[in-house]
């Protein structure tokens, strides 16, 4: 009595041998002959790229930064008559600073 995994072996083994016998009447091509590749022509082109590329990489310009606006200092003044005033100024750098702590200690 054979298995079924035998049997499965036999379909597999029959679809197999069928597919060899119909492969043996087909005609395989022949392949092209390889061409050289020219490489010679690319060099030139490859050095003209990386010798295009390096300049570009060292002469490009840098942005050219306004400093007028780097720093916006906003302050909180007393006018005459006790009014407050808010002050809004822009600078180029930050002459002089002071903690937000020392008015506790001249005021009080």
């Amino acid at each position: 009595m054979k298995m079924p995994e035998d049997r499965d072996m036999e379909i597999l083994d029959g679809f197999f041998a069928e597919m060899k016998e119909k492969d043996k009447g087909l005609t395989i091509p022949a392949f092209l002959p390889h061409k050289k590749a020219s490489n010679w022509k690319l060099i030139p082109i490859g050095i003209a790229a990386t010798l295009l590329l390096v300049i570009w990489s060292r002469y490009e310009e840098e942005p050219v930064y306004d400093l007028d606006h780097d720093v916006v200092i906003i302050s909180l003044d007393k006018q005459p008559g006790e009014e407050m005033y808010i002050g809004i100024q822009t600078a180029s750098s930050l002459d002089i600073w002071e903690a937000p702590s020392t008015s506790l200690l001249t005021e009080f």
